[in-house]
């Protein structure tokens, strides 16, 4: 699994690296989970979280909200005892 944290309001590069990575990563593992932390949800009516939004969906990263963190960690605590 990978992890990484990206600003929506400011990170477009930052996002642009980690779909790239996350291409690179499934190209030689297909069942590896990258995971994006982001500051909120993205939102609907926010172009540039759309975009980020996209390009990860396209790559199959998972966003996770500050505000869901816990219960991500909880969720990975559990996939891992």
């Amino acid at each position: 699994m990978v992890l990484a944290s990206v600003s929506l309001r400011r990170d477009i590069p930052q996002a642009k690296v980690l779909a790239y990575t996350a291409e690179r990563i499934h190209a030689r593992d297909s069942l590896a989970e990258v995971v994006a932390i982001t500051e909120t949800e993205p939102s609907p009516d926010n172009p540039r979280h759309q975009f980020v939004a996209k390009l990860f969906a396209e790559q199959k990263i998972r966003i996770v909200p500050l505000n869901h963190v816990e219960g991500f960690a909880e969720e990975l605590r559990l996939r891992l005892n």
